[in-house]
């Protein structure tokens, strides 16, 4: 569990596979965080407290939006349960922890998911051209 980066929320992660929104003064239910299909394992809010992220023994991580608690992304690619989840400092980035012992470093913006997959359509060894590609976002690079 953890508390918003203001201290008025809490996300709680479970085994019914969801995580939830709560009111931090007096314990009402904000939103139910739903899309797993494993357990939550873990939970962590992004520092300006608009997106959660969630790891689940399904392999996957997610994010979502605090305001709806609509899912964001699904970040698929570990190989066994997702145990941990951390933003960036500046929250642009998401790190995910697993127990297939890899540790992946993830954008966690909109704009960083767009450079990401202009990046796969244009991989090495067409790399260097990756700037020309997507210039359009490389001044929001996360």
């Amino acid at each position: 569990m953890a508390f918003s980066p203001d201290g008025t929320r809490v996300v709680t992660a479970s085994v019914d596979a969801t995580a939830r929104l709560w009111d931090a003064k007096d314990g009402t239910p904000l939103a139910t965080l739903q899309g797993h299909t494993g357990y939550a394992r873990a939970v962590a809010f992004s520092p300006d407290g608009t997106r959660v992220a969630t790891a689940s023994g399904d392999k996957t991580a997610r994010l979502w939006d605090t305001n709806d608690g609509q899912p964001l992304a699904t970040l698929p690619g570990h190989l066994d349960d997702v145990t941990s989840v951390a933003f960036s400092p500046n929250g642009r980035h998401l790190l995910t922890g697993s127990r297939d012992g890899t540790a992946r470093l993830w954008p966690a913006t909109p704009e960083g998911f767009l450079i990401q997959a202009c990046q796969y359509l244009h991989p090495w060894p067409a790399y260097a051209q990756v700037a020309e590609t997507c210039a359009p976002y490389l001044d929001r690079t996360p």
